[in-house]
């Protein structure tokens, strides 16, 4: 649940997949573009993918639009959740001969069919270390941690802003913590992103370190959050 009773959440997908791409796209500088291979990778091994939902007729959203992705190659797609609900699943992409995928949404909202209403926001988050991921903030993170969660990007659109969308997707990140010690996330300080600053601070983080990425045309400023330690579920 979140702050907002109009929103929900719920892990992401495969049919949430374009929605989330535009949404990630249309917040580049402040994220990192994706391509839509990219954003399936993330689906397969983010320890955490959750998307907010808000309801088809709340007019206070923007539309998602409209995505075609080509592929070269047959695209089968398919969609495994565990037992336990609680993950957000896995997707397995198999790419054999030729096809065309394209995926749109209409002005009713979302594409997913589990639940009327469109996408506004979303959170992928990582374990860390281990994962083969080219990130340099990861990888800063990985050097100097050892099970901690990364927050790879967490996006809101600009219409659903300043409802709590943002606290309610880190909070349920820190709800899946178990046996992790430290919550770690970077944001940008050229071009500076005070939103997110402030949103990390009063959200407990405290700064550890800063580096330039993207040949010195970012400077990203690194936080983490102590966790309390909770058992894993081996340990239990």
């Amino acid at each position: 649940m979140t702050e907002d009773p109009g929103v929900s959440l719920r892990p992401v997908e495969a049919a949430d997949l374009s929605a989330v791409l535009h949404l990630n796209t249309a917040a580049v500088p402040a994220v990192n573009d994706l391509s839509a291979d990219e954003l399936v990778w993330f689906a397969e091994v983010a320890q955490t993918f959750l998307v907010v939902i808000q309801p088809a007729g709340d007019a206070s959203g923007s539309e998602p639009g409209r995505i075609v992705h080509e592929i070269s190659g047959q695209a089968r797609t398919s969609w495994e959740s565990d037992a336990s609900g609680s993950e957000p699943g896995r997707i397995v992409h198999e790419i054999s001969g030729q096809a065309r995928t394209s995926w749109e949404s209409d002005a009713s909202g979302s594409e997913s069919g589990s639940e009327p209403g469109r996408i506004v926001g979303f959170l992928v988050g990582l374990e860390g270390p281990g994962l083969d991921y080219a990130s340099l903030n990861y990888r800063w993170f990985g050097e100097r941690y050892e099970r901690f969660l990364y927050v790879d990007r967490v996006v809101v659109d600009p219409a659903g802003q300043g409802r709590g969308l943002g606290r309610s997707l880190y909070e349920a990140f820190v709800e899946r913590a178990e046996g992790h010690t430290a919550l770690c996330a970077e944001v940008n300080i050229r071009p500076r992103n005070d939103g997110s600053l402030a949103f990390h601070d009063a959200f407990g983080f405290a700064p550890v370190g800063e580096q330039d990425t993207e040949a010195g045309s970012k400077r990203v400023r690194m936080f983490a959050k102590e966790l309390l330690s909770r058992p894993s579920v081996s340990e239990k």
